[in-house]
């Protein structure tokens, strides 16, 4: 069961729409982010609508179901969320189940939260990219404010807009479920924080940036990223040991610097990964760094280890030409059962069981 758009008419914000003065599609967002840094989403604003996915079990957000809205008084591009056609999609039956055991993205609109694998996949490429500036304070505070919003009035109300035979049929039961899921919203909203912190992704532009990393007493680094003209960082966040294994900074394309401040005291990896200008990285201390980059004119100063050999992207998955920045999978782990089934003359019926396990790491697979 999914409530898809089948004979449902959609409004298509344009500009003038609840005082809207720019839209961009999400091509010309990236494309522009690229360009300008300072064209950049509202996360905290991008987070509470990935919130709402999760809460409906909504689990196809890719890039392309999304808009960007520039609204007077906001800094930052406003998230128009486009295209809601998994809303409490729930793929039952006993074919589904034998799918989903073999690693099917399938989800159950239960109760319970499906897995975090099969609730957000379809939108890492956002989410690995726009929420990694939001530390764990931010990232809650934020959680507690849409559940707080999530009431059981908004949701009977909610509800009540469903074609009244509909909702006679499975209204009393979505209420249920949907007020289970609203008191866990929390905890799984922590539980996506805690999968997207262990490895992140911090991505420059293609102007020239200033990246600085500081190796702080807590013991935790810091990482800020600017134009290398600005004062202000356009990127900025602290990393903590019990939460972060890696950092991958990637710089794209410019003349730019990297600046280590400090002794490496953490125990956090990072990696700098160059563009296709020529790249500055400076250390003093004893340093956890890595740069990979195998053109343009770099210099080196310092506690770094160089990979200057031509990269090949070892995944499965073809480049994404559309978004080039983003990588194949290089995180975490997919785990999928496997079933040998058969017959030979000598040996008769042959059955067999076993697990694959695929490991994603940086650069590795």
């Amino acid at each position: 069961m999914c409530i898809r758009d089948r004979g449902t008419f959609l409004e298509y914000p344009q500009p003038g729409f609840e005082r809207v003065s720019e839209i961009q599609g999400h091509d010309e967002f990236w494309e522009r982010r690229q360009s300008d840094p300072w064209n950049r989403a509202d996360t905290a604003a991008f987070l509470r609508a990935r919130l709402l996915d999760l809460f409906l079990g909504d689990w196809d957000r890719h890039r392309g179901q999304w808009r960007w809205a520039r609204v007077p008084d906001e800094r930052f591009l406003q998230p128009l969320a486009e295209d809601r056609d998994q809303v409490f999609c729930d793929f039952e039956g006993l074919a589904m189940t034998a799918a989903r055991a073999t690693g099917a993205q399938l989800v159950t609109f239960d109760p319970d939260y499906p897995s975090i694998d099969d609730g957000t996949q379809n939108g890492w490429d956002l989410d690995r990219f726009l929420l990694t500036d939001l530390d764990r304070a931010e990232w809650m505070r934020v959680a507690r404010e849409a559940q707080k919003r999530l009431t059981d009035e908004v949701i009977e109300q909610g509800l009540r807009r469903l074609p009244p035979e509909y909702y006679a049929l499975v209204g009393t039961d979505l209420a249920m479920i949907l007020r289970v899921r609203r008191d866990g919203l929390v905890a799984h909203a922590e539980h996506y924080y805690d999968y997207l912190a262990k490895k992140v992704d911090v991505h420059g532009s293609n102007q020239s940036d200033l990246a600085t990393i500081r190796y702080l007493d807590d013991p935790k680094i810091e990482v800020q990223i600017s134009l290398i003209d600005e004062k202000e960082p356009y990127y900025s966040r602290r990393f903590a040991k019990d939460e972060t294994d890696e950092v991958r900074i990637y710089l794209h394309g410019g003349d730019n610097r990297v600046v280590v401040e400090g002794e490496d005291r953490v125990g956090i990896k990072i990696h700098i990964i160059g563009g296709d200008g020529p790249d500055v990285v400076e250390t003093s201390e004893r340093t956890d760094v890595e740069l990979w980059d195998f053109e343009g004119e770099n210099q080196v100063v310092g506690d770094v280890r160089v990979h200057s050999s031509p990269y090949r992207d070892p995944g499965l998955r073809r480049p994404n030409e559309d978004v080039p920045w983003v990588p194949s999978r290089d995180f975490g782990r997919s785990v999928k059962p496997l079933a040998l089934f058969g017959y030979h003359p000598d040996a008769g019926l042959i059955m067999g069981a076993g697990v694959d396990v695929t490991h994603y790491g940086f650069r590795e697979y």
